[in-house]
């Protein structure tokens, strides 16, 4: 079996670079990562350039021949990596065993492995190559060269600038033909080693956005090359004689010719059968993965919606949030005497000045001002999570607005306002009502009665964003629920139950940890009668003692699956005498139970209706 040479190419925007640069580099906050063996980090060699990616990427563009300033949407660096067939490393390697490690869950044969069987000499032969290489083709564009030992398979990470006779351009830099060509000589660099160029139909992708990223190119096993023996012919068996036609050829000599012509056959067989028995599963998971790929799709064009909604007026109100308020509701400590901040990491170092709502980003040398702004270029927040952030903590834009630009509030006013933002419900938007009701009834299975209920006595309503809004009698607290695909939930207003009295008898109460869980078990168990508490956080789980499960002949814990299960039984003992009962679920949640139940009773009749046809 041959070993590839394995080589890939991507771009990246300035705002990307940071990303990069943590996972070659590793300097991650907390070590996560579930593809990387830290114990090996030590081993990581930079062999070309320095650690200082940001710094030489800056002097680089810096000696650009034009002094127009960068478009924020510009591919500023290249990413190559270099890696070869796993083979080619570890001497005598079970390359099926070896496929099916993973770091996470097999790190000490991983570990053993790499101890073991790495060849050295091979890796310094490759690593030479790689150099070489790298200093033909790319010369003075180079940031740095990173050896990876601390992941599955040794690696190199190349980063480079896209700068063509003193001009940025990746658009003119990497195309169709640059990578065939770079390709094909990365390929005959490592000939010398035994590697030929990888399959050019590879495709190989990134595991997770986190992963190992070199391209795998897979050796397809070839049928195996059968000469069927050849069928005797009837005028060769017979021969025309004086006496009339005489066979000639032995009867069991044309026997075992089919016997071999049969065997001969078998073998092709036996190899479509096993390659079929192998790769059943991968057919499967290849089906899924175009379902799922599907599904990004959806979210693709959600998110797309989603910063088409975002106006810039909205952006304006946005960015005029003071930033002492918003470096807060991200969880930084600070107080009102304080004016000024810093943050400084491998990645960022950015200077606040709280008093002025500015702030100067030290690594690129460029001021800054709005909470946008310093989320997203200073600390380096995704787009779209930065708005949400503070949309979901300032919804009311007017007073936010307010807060920014009325120097005469004092600090305890401005934390006034920011605090009565904060607990707000959301108001409610008639409008958006039967999209909810479509979403609890329809996707979630809720029981129509149920839901018509709980919106004509006002305990549910939809937000402006189609969100589901479960409320109390007190309307003291609100629990979002969002209608995506992949929903979202948060808490509003002052922590607090939501309950329900269902039925006429009051001698049980039903616990459980959300409004959704609470709807979908009674939509399953129509018959249960008391009262239903959802408690929605678990900053309420020490306030059990505060519904007065005493007076109740029984209470139910409808708890999810979760690691917290246990410790929330315990709590609920340790706060009444009562008579506990704990309900089990096969799924997550209620709600998947309640899905999963709907399912199931439907897929009777379908099979009917199939058998029908």
């Amino acid at each position: 079996m041959n070993n590839f040479t394995v080589f890939r190419c991507d771009k990246y925007k300035a705002n990307e670079v940071s990303y990069v640069h943590n996972h070659n580099q590793r300097t991650y906050t907390n070590q996560s990562a579930e593809n990387v063996n830290f114990d090996r980090t030590n081993l990581n060699e930079i062999v070309l350039g320095s650690k200082d990616t940001h710094g030489i990427l800056k002097e680089k563009l810096d000696g650009l021949d034009s002094k127009k300033a960068i478009r924020k949407d510009a591919n500023v660096m290249l990413e190559m990596i270099f890696s070869a067939s796993p083979e080619f490393f570890y001497k005598d390697l079970d390359r099926e065993s070896f496929d099916k490690l993973t770091m996470k869950n097999n790190k000490d044969e991983l570990n053993k492995i790499f101890n073991e069987k790495l060849d050295k000499e091979k890796l310094e032969a490759f690593k030479q190559a790689v150099v070489k290489f790298s200093e033909e083709k790319f010369k003075d564009n180079i940031i740095n060269l990173t050896l990876h030992l601390d992941e599955k398979t040794p690696h190199f990470h190349l980063t480079l600038t896209p700068i063509i006779e003193g001009r940025l351009s990746a658009k003119d830099f990497w195309t169709p033909a640059t990578t065939q060509e770079w390709q094909r000589d990365f390929a005959k660099a490592c000939a010398p080693l035994g590697l030929v160029k990888g399959l050019d139909e590879s495709q190989a992708k990134h595991q997770t956005c986190a992963d190992y990223k070199s391209s795998q190119n897979i050796e397809i096993p070839e049928p195996p090359k059968v000469n069927l023996t050849k069928k005797p012919d009837e005028k060769e068996i017979f021969k025309s004689g004086v006496l009339g036609e005489k066979q000639v050829i032995d009867t069991r000599d044309i026997i075992s010719t089919y016997d071999k012509r049969e065997n001969e056959r078998e073998k092709k067989y036996q190899f479509y059968k096993k390659f079929y028995n192998e790769n059943k599963g991968a057919v499967k998971k290849t089906y899924q993965a175009i379902k799922e790929n599907e599904s990004l799709r959806k979210d693709n064009r959600n998110m797309k919606q989603q910063l088409k909604n975002i106006h810039k007026d909205e952006q304006e109100k946005l960015k005029a949030i003071p930033l002492r308020d918003a470096l807060k509701t991200i969880g930084h400590d600070i107080n009102n005497e304080q004016n000024k901040v810093v943050f400084k990491n491998d990645t960022i170092h950015v200077e606040v000045d709280l008093d002025k709502n500015t702030f100067f980003d030290k690594i690129t040398n460029k001021p800054g001002r709005g909470a946008i702004s310093l989320l997203v270029d200073g600390l380096k927040y995704p787009f779209l999570n930065a708005i949400d952030t503070l949309r979901k903590q300032f919804t009311d834009k007017e007073i936010a607005t307010s807060i920014s630009i009325n120097n005469e509030h004092s600090q305890a006013v401005q934390a006034a306002f920011v605090k009565k933002v904060g607990t707000e419900l959301p108001k409610s938007t008639p409008q958006n009502i039967d999209k909810i009701v479509d979403y609890l009834t329809n996707k979630r299975m809720i029981d129509k009665n149920l839901v018509g209920e709980l919106v004509d006595k006002g305990l549910v309503y939809a937000d402006r964003n189609n969100n589901c809004v479960f409320t109390n009698d007190s309307k003291s607290v609100g629990f979002l629920n969002g209608t995506l695909d992949k929903p979202f939930t948060a808490l509003r207003g002052e922590p607090d139950f939501i309950q329900h009295t269902m039925g006429k008898s009051q001698d049980t109460a039903y616990l459980f940890e959300t409004p959704m869980d609470l709807l979908s078990y009674k939509t399953l168990h129509p018959e249960s009668e008391g009262k239903f508490v959802a408690f929605n956080s678990s900053s309420m789980n020490s306030r059990f003692n505060e519904l007065g499960l005493d007076k109740f002949d029984k209470v139910v814990c409808c708890f999810n699956n979760s690691d917290q299960k246990k410790g929330l039984i315990e709590k609920v003992k340790g706060s009444t005498k009562s008579k506990i009962e704990v309900k089990g679920i096969s799924q997550k949640n209620w709600s998947m139970e309640l899905i999963k139940e709907c399912a199931d009773k439907m897929r009777p009749k379908s099979q009917e209706m199939d058998m029908d046809r």
